[in-house]
């Protein structure tokens, strides 16, 4: 688990006391901005999956959303929190620490149960509902 303070302690000291970035920390919401200017921020599941898949940097935390976009509410297979989270468990991609940030409780229940039963842990952290 990682508690909020720690999050601080993942962005690691050079010699000359600038910021090391060899890591990221990934922000999943389509509509809420990141906490601050250290989280890169993907707005969709693909976006999310590109820079899991593909980023030379290690991506050691991600803070999920569920309600991602409208197609969620349509029927739409890929366009929630739950399908980045199966997707991200089926290739191995899984980062050390995971957030979920949504105030939709049944998808962060889904997304969170997911994840425990495949050996992951997880902390919950809704965004206060008047920070979006």
């Amino acid at each position: 688990r990682i508690h909020l303070c720690q999050r601080d302690c993942l962005h690691r000291r050079s010699r000359k006391g600038r910021e090391s970035r060899d890591h990221m920390i990934l922000w999943h919401d389509d509509k809420r901005e990141p906490p601050d200017e250290t989280w890169f921020w993907v707005r969709t599941n693909e976006e999310a999956q590109e820079a899991l898949a593909l980023s030379t940097e290690q991506v050691t935390l991600i803070s999920l959303d569920h309600d991602m976009t409208e197609a969620n509410y349509k029927g739409d297979p890929y366009g929630s929190g739950h399908d980045l989270v199966c997707w991200m468990i089926d290739n191995d991609l899984v980062p050390e620490f995971v957030e979920i940030h949504s105030w939709n409780r049944k998808g962060t229940l889904r997304m969170k149960t997911e994840l425990e039963d495949h050996g992951y842990e997880v902390i919950i952290n809704p965004i206060p509902p008047w920070k979006h």
